[in-house]
């Protein structure tokens, strides 16, 4: 399995043959997850036999499994990514990505399809897909969204957000705000850091662009969306503003 470089269009930018994310970097994260949560339940195991804290180590045992079924799931996604062999850019509306990301996780939209634009997007449905559902499975939050849409010149705008304000992890929304194609990577980041890199790695070559912000105290995911060229009879209908 090569982890190292997702296929990109061709482009006269060097630096985007050069994305340094390879299969050592992805293994010493998740080998660090493992450890880690290995140890945790060696020691609560330990615990357990003092009858005493028998609830407690229990409970503890019971987060390690809920952290390491997390990882397993970002491996998973990572994996899915990693699959994706070059982009296919079609004409699509908004609500079929909302549908694919529905339709591979667990994650959920609570707007119905009705209120989402109906303007054609041009992109490749499941980089897209998979790239939404690795930037919110990495923060670990809940699977419920609400996503509103609304034009800006040649982008579709799809903003995410939850009803838990402070949703965006600190890790995530770092590496968003610092992400540029050719930033060097630490081999130490973790599982979910090199997951976002990627996936946003991934999003670049369909030229989608992505940035976080604060509104009314909420975390707010903001996707901007190369819309069709072709040409669209529903364009400006169905619009949030």
């Amino acid at each position: 399995m090569n982890f190292a470089q997702p296929n990109r269009p061709d482009s006269s930018n060097p630096s985007l043959d050069e994305y340094p994310i390879g299969l050592v970097e992805v293994l010493f994260a998740v080998l660090q997850d493992f450890v880690s949560t290995t140890k945790s339940t060696s020691g609560y195991i330990e615990i357990a036999n003092d009858q005493k804290n028998n609830q407690l180590s229990l409970k503890r045992l019971s987060q390690v499994n809920t952290k390491q079924l997390s990882s397993i799931r970002l491996v998973d996604i990572f994996y899915r990514l990693a699959q994706v062999t070059s982009s296919h850019l079609k004409s699509m509306h908004v609500d079929k990505i909302i549908n694919n990301v529905t339709s591979k996780s667990k994650i959920r939209f609570t707007e119905p399809e009705s209120k989402y634009s109906s303007t054609l997007l041009s992109t490749d449905e499941d980089i897209l897909s998979w790239c939404i559902i690795a930037i919110v499975s990495a923060c670990n939050t809940s699977t419920l969204l609400q996503a509103k849409t609304r034009k800006s010149g040649k982008y579709l705008v799809l903003s995410i957000t939850t009803r838990k304000k402070n949703w965006l992890t600190p890790r995530v929304s770092n590496i968003i705000s610092r992400f540029k194609i050719d930033t060097i990577i630490n081999r130490k980041q973790h599982l979910d850091e090199l997951l976002v890199s990627y996936a946003l790695t991934m999003l670049s070559t369909i030229d989608v662009k992505i940035s976080t912000k604060k509104t009314n105290e909420h975390d707010n995911l903001y996707l901007l969306l190369p819309i069709s060229q072709q040409l669209n009879v529903f364009d400006g209908s169905g619009n949030l503003g």
